[in-house]
């Protein structure tokens, strides 16, 4: 979503809302994978109670070339 809605109770909704349609199809997990420069996402993820489940060393491109670790 666009910067104006951070920390907002958009987001939170948002996210409230796609994981719910997640579970109620039968899914077990749902993996967020994140920058992990990205810090605000990363305690986003946790205000929605996620745990950390790995750190996947350069396994993404960036925009600039460079290669990015992903939380996940």
């Amino acid at each position: 979503i666009t910067p104006a809605y951070w920390g907002s109770k958009v987001n939170p909704e948002m996210k409230y809302l796609m994981l719910d349609h997640a579970f109620n199809h039968d899914y077990q997990k749902v993996f967020f994978h994140v920058d992990n420069r990205n810090l605000h996402s990363q305690a986003a993820m946790k205000k929605l109670g996620a745990t950390l489940n790995q750190i996947k060393p350069a396994d993404k491109m960036r925009l600039d070339g460079s290669m990015r670790d992903t939380v996940e």
